[in-house]
Formats: structure tokens, sequence, C-alpha cells
């Protein structure tokens, strides 16, 4: 497990830096190197950081511009983890590095290496694999070192943080929101694109919530528009559950 943690922290912060830079470059300008500790301090608000009445910063996960796909620095629900950074991110976990690389800066693309999705029979994007890829695009741009369950250096619990994009997906997919079914929707669309069923289409019963930013982010999503249903064939709709950063052996 330790390995492949270790492989993973390494795809995104040395093979994929290229897809930070083109997504973030508008934002952040020329200081934008993932491998650099000292630069990644500076990225706090990327990841939710604001400092409090102490001057201390603390950490709002529902509350990442790098997440949003307008940058937005308070929870947008038309708009959260629908930032393609993350898309490509994840598409580094299951395809490698040189497919998100070449979908970032809008070069033509053949599909990559599938190892990883066929070994997890990964066909359409998932609550935990949508999850994880936003948790991992918030370590990336972090602070801390080494990819553990709470960073050393930040205290950000990041397995807390995957949990709690988890359960906001789970509950906008059991409330049919418009917002999250319209998330995988695009997801579907920028990562599998010959898929014949997507999330955004079926419906799912299970789903949970806590925490106080969380419940707030339930709440809002709870509150969003409503998407009518459509009758589904649940016989023929999978789950395909992945919520690991676990390291495929193509494309190194």
């Amino acid at each position: 497990m330790d390995r492949q943690r270790s492989n993973t922290s390494s795809r995104l912060r040395n093979d994929i830096g290229a897809v930070f830079v083109a997504h973030l470059h508008p934002r952040v300008g020329d200081a934008l190197d993932i491998q650099d500790m000292a630069l990644r301090a500076g990225y706090a608000d990327l990841i939710g950081g604001r400092k409090d009445d102490s001057d201390k910063i603390t950490f709002h996960p529902f509350d990442a511009p790098a997440l949003h796909s307008d940058g937005a620095d308070r929870l947008n629900v038309e708009t959260f983890l629908k930032n393609k950074l993350v898309m490509h991110v994840a598409a580094a976990v299951i395809y490698g590095k040189k497919k998100p690389i070449k979908m970032a800066t809008n070069k033509p693309c053949v599909s990559g290496p599938r190892c990883m999705q066929q070994m997890h029979n990964i066909s359409n994007s998932t609550p935990g694999f949508v999850a994880c890829a936003g948790a991992l695009t918030l370590w990336a741009l972090s602070m801390d070192v080494e990819l553990k369950k709470k960073g050393q250096q930040t205290g950000i619990n990041w397995y807390s943080c995957y949990e709690s994009y988890l359960r906001y997906l789970l509950e906008g997919l059991r409330n049919r929101s418009k917002p999250v079914l319209a998330l995988f929707r695009e997801w579907d669309a920028e990562l599998f694109p010959d898929s014949e069923m997507s999330l955004g289409d079926v419906r799912v019963t299970n789903g949970a919530a806590g925490g106080d930013e969380l419940d707030a982010a339930l709440d809002a999503i709870r509150n969003a528009e409503v998407e009518e249903e459509e009758d589904v064939d649940m016989d023929n709709a999978g789950d395909g559950e992945t919520g690991n950063g676990e390291e495929s052996g193509d494309d190194q």
C-alpha cells in the first residue's frame, strides 16, 4: 500500500505537472511548480485554505477553487468537482501520464492504456472515483510531502476529505440533484466517451451525511433543482465503485 501511494504521488507531482500548469496558469502564473514545496505553500487558497481570526490557515474542503470549474472560493454546487483539472488527475490514475497531458493541452490523443480501468472494471465515473480524484488534486497542490491519511505538514485529514466528497456525491445521486447528475455526465463525456451508462442517468439509493461543513454542503445540494426521473432498467446498472489511488503498471 505504501508503494502504491508513493507511485501515485510521484505520478501526480513529477509526471503530470503540465496538467496543473495548463489548468492553473491563468490563476497562478509562472509561480506554478507542484514539485517545489516552497511554492506550494502559496497555493493554500487554491485548496480551500483561509486565514482565521488568529491568522492561522484553516482548510475548507468544499471551498477549493481548484475543484470548481469557475474557480469559486465558496461552494458552488453548479461547478463543484467539475474542473477538468480534477478529471485529468483521475485520467492519470487510470490511463497513465501521457493521455491526461494531451487532454489538458488540447492535443490529439488516442485511448490510453486500460490496465487499471479493466482491473477494477471501471466503465464510467463513480462517486468514489470522483471523490478520490478531488482529494488527490488538492493533496498535489498542498505542502504535504507524502501522501498519507493525514498530512504531516498541513494536518489535513485527506481520507476525511475524500469521504466528505463521497457522501456529498451519494446524497446528490440519491436525491437526483441536477448539479450532481450533470457532474457525472460531464465526467463520463470527458473520460469514458464510449461508455453506454452514466450514473447521471441511473437512480442510486445509498448515501450518508455528517460534519458541520459536510452538512452545509449536503443542504446546498438538497436544495438544488431536481431533475425528473426516467425509468431505468436497474438489472443492467453497474456500480463499479473505486476510491483508491492504486498505480497502473502502464505508461510509466
